[in-house]
């Protein structure tokens, strides 16, 4: 499975918000080696410039995907890339890992036969 996909399977897109192939297109554009960003102003717009690993972005969106259950509104996954959104959880890693726990939780139950998956 390729890093968008793994992505797009983990975020949180209840709604019609999301826009796979505008997600793609800008995964594309922000995917690279680290940090960095710039931004500028065009009246009273804002233009931001930015990069992240493919890791920083999933790691994020784990994040989210954790901090969002309970919320009815989530962001659009376009909105949520464009805006950098990924840097919003200081404590990213550490919902990310809780994620991945939930995770590997759900594939052990599912082995002994105690979990029936809902898709698929």
């Amino acid at each position: 499975m390729s890093d968008f996909n793994t992505f797009w399977k983990i975020y949180p897109h209840w709604s019609t918000r999301s826009k796979k192939a505008l997600s793609k297109a800008l995964w594309d554009n922000i995917t690279g080696d680290g940090h960095s960003g710039s931004a500028s102003v065009d009246g009273s717009r804002v233009k931001l410039t930015l990069q992240a690993t493919t890791q920083e972005l999933i790691t994020g969106a784990k994040a989210y995907r954790m901090a969002t259950e309970e919320q009815k509104y989530v962001a659009g996954a376009q909105v949520w890339l464009n805006q950098g959104r990924w840097l919003d959880h200081d404590d990213a890693e550490e919902l990310a890992a809780r994620w991945d726990r939930i995770q590997d939780h759900m594939k052990k139950m599912e082995v002994k036969g105690n979990v029936v998956p809902l898709s698929g």
